[in-house]
């Protein structure tokens, strides 16, 4: 998601992206504006929510984002990572 954050410092306002992470059972909510989608700083962003969270879930369920997922599938909770490594249970 891209956004244009208000600098009240009156400092160049610059695109940032959006990280968010929610945990499914409480909807406790993350949130971090990032200055690109890279994946260092798509890592960053996760271990930083992880921290904030105080550990990590059982599972991790990335949007379709290019950084960290290279094929996604419709109709299965499978997840393949740019390590081309699938996890999932095969559920539809």
């Amino acid at each position: 998601m891209h956004q244009r954050p208000y600098d009240p410092r009156g400092g160049p306002i610059q695109q940032v992206h959006l990280f968010v992470a929610v945990l499914g059972a409480s909807s406790y909510t993350y949130a971090e504006a990032t200055a690109d989608e890279r994946l260092a700083s798509w890592i960053g962003a996760h271990v930083r929510a992880f921290e904030f969270f105080q550990g990590t879930p059982k599972l991790v369920v990335p949007d379709n984002t290019k950084t960290g997922v290279t094929k996604a599938c419709r109709y299965y909770s499978y997840l393949c990572f740019m390590d081309n490594t699938c996890t999932g249970r095969g559920e539809k």
